[in-house]
């Protein structure tokens, strides 16, 4: 059966209350970003840990911002709705550039991006109409 979260539009920008290693946490849903990604800013905050040596180096990628270095995330734990993700697949990157208009306008913490990768792998969809994002809680099957 289909879970439901409901999602508050800033601007045209859908972002979703979840939970990062238990703590309350707001994610933006990028249908155009590739990746989901942890901002390194909050790494203390929410108990992850950035890997950046060994099979784990930074990665460099291009996007309408120019470059920018991606490390990895590593003890992470995203709960969305009922759905309970652990992974250490996550990237991370500094995102002080775009979090900070959010906190200075709306009084948020972006703490990161659910982007194409989790989207795709949980099914979800944007219901702007309802304001909700739709998902099953358990991954399909490739």
């Amino acid at each position: 059966m289909p879970q439901r979260v409901r999602f508050q539009p800033y601007g045209r920008i859908p972002v979703i209350e979840a939970k990062l290693n238990g703590k309350p946490a707001f994610f933006i849903v990028d249908t155009g970003a590739s990746v989901s990604i942890l901002n390194e800013q909050a790494a203390r905050h929410f108990g992850f840990r950035i890997a950046t040596e060994g099979m784990y180096e930074a990665v460099e990628v291009t996007g309408f911002n120019g470059t920018s270095t991606m490390h990895h995330a590593g003890r992470c734990i995203l709960e969305i709705g009922d759905l309970q993700i652990r992974s250490l697949r996550f990237k991370s990157r500094d995102m002080s550039d775009f979090s900070s208009v959010f906190f200075d306008q709306e009084r948020i913490r972006i703490a990161g991006i659910l982007g194409a990768d989790m989207l795709t792998q949980y099914n979800m969809t944007i219901d702007f109409g309802t304001k909700t994002l739709v998902f099953k809680a358990t991954p399909i099957s490739k």
